[in-house]
Order: structure tokens, then C-alpha cells, then sequence
């Protein structure tokens, strides 16, 4: 495969950003439903309030994993973007070096 790799990091920086608000909308959509649910208990008794606690606990706990898998792949998201910025310049330095070094043997 004799493809280049082309990343835009101006376009991966704004998918991190756009992910993590969508972590931060997530979150907030769960507490409040996490919220409405735990007023919603003092309702039930017996074993429907234990099933119910016992499975708003669960929910709690997937709705903050999934939040922090999505706030880490955000934070991966523009790492790679810094990453791929840092890799471009570095690149440039190296080119304008080069060329700086072409042109002074050659007397230019």
C-alpha cells in the first residue's frame, strides 16, 4: 500500500471537542433521569423498591462509565490532533532546514 496518511488535526481537535460536549450532555441527561428515578422510589415498596434501587444503583454506575469513556476517547481525540500538529511542524523544520542548506551549498 503506497497510500500517504492524511489527517486534517483541525478537523480531529474539533471531534474531540464535539465528543466531549456530547460526554457533558450525556451526564447531564442521565443525572436528571437518575434524578427522577430516585424521586419516583418513595413510591414502591417491598421488593419493586429493592429491584428498583438495586437497578437505579446499576444504571447510575453504567451512565458514569460510559461518561468517562467518552470523556478519555475526547481527551484521545485531541491528543492526536496535538500530536499530529506536533509531527507537521516538526516536519517543516526539518524541510526548511534542508532547503536552507540546498540553497547555501548552491550559493543562493
Amino acid at each position: 500500500m503506497d497510500e500517504d496518511l492524511r489527517v486534517d488535526p483541525v478537523g480531529v481537535r474539533a471531534a474531540g471537542k464535539q465528543v466531549d460536549e456530547q460526554a457533558e450532555s450525556f451526564l447531564a441527561g442521565h443525572v436528571a433521569a437518575n434524578e427522577r428515578i430516585a424521586a419516583a422510589q418513595n413510591g414502591f415498596i417491598g421488593e419493586s423498591a429493592a429491584a428498583l434501587a438495586g437497578l437505579a444503583a446499576h444504571w447510575k454506575e453504567e451512565s458514569a462509565s460510559h461518561h468517562r469513556e467518552l470523556r478519555q476517547h475526547g481527551e484521545d481525540l485531541l491528543a492526536a490532533a496535538a500530536k499530529y500538529e506536533t509531527a507537521d511542524t516538526d516536519a517543516a523544520t526539518t524541510l526548511d532546514a534542508a532547503a536552507s542548506d540546498v540553497a547555501e551549498r548552491m550559493g543562493i
